[in-house]
């Protein structure tokens, strides 16, 4: 079966520009319904919520990237080209619940400082970018790795 690597990469492309450009939807969407100016009082009492979003964000990132790392080696040692998809969409997924969790911040808590959470969400996502290179080596079998 003939994998065609150009078509491979563009829909992973569009599926990543796709994602990106809901990150941007959901900051659109946290400008257009914004909640009430939350009090310091309240705010202070969601301290410990905000602060466990903000981590959950950092985790979930960290993991994406673990994740992908983990579906690519896989791909190449199977030559299954369908892991590359898996592991960049896993990745991209948890990226984009970073920035949910960025949005939860903003209507339920009305945490002033949301935003960097989008900002995690998106530049992984960006740093996430598809590579035409990891396609090529889940579709090819290396030189070394001869079947009898």
């Amino acid at each position: 079966m003939e994998v065609n690597v150009e078509k491979r990469h563009r829909t992973l492309m569009t599926l990543w520009f796709a994602l990106l450009l809901s990150i941007g939807s959901y900051f659109v969407f946290s400008l257009i319904a914004p909640p009430e100016i939350s009090s310091d009082a309240r705010i202070e009492s969601n301290s410990a919520l905000i602060v466990a979003l903000t981590v959950l964000a950092l985790v979930l990132v960290g993991v994406s990237f673990l994740v992908k790392r983990k579906f690519l080696s896989r791909s190449i040692d199977r030559q299954d080209v369908v892991l590359v998809h898996k592991g960049y969409l896993f990745a991209w997924v948890l990226c984009d619940v970073s920035a949910l969790l960025g949005l939860l911040e903003s209507l339920v808590i009305g945490y002033r400082q949301y935003y960097l959470l989008f900002v995690l969400g998106a530049a992984a996502m960006a740093l996430q970018f598809p590579r035409r290179e990891h396609l090529l080596a889940a579709s090819f079998k290396s030189i070394n790795q001869t079947s009898f």
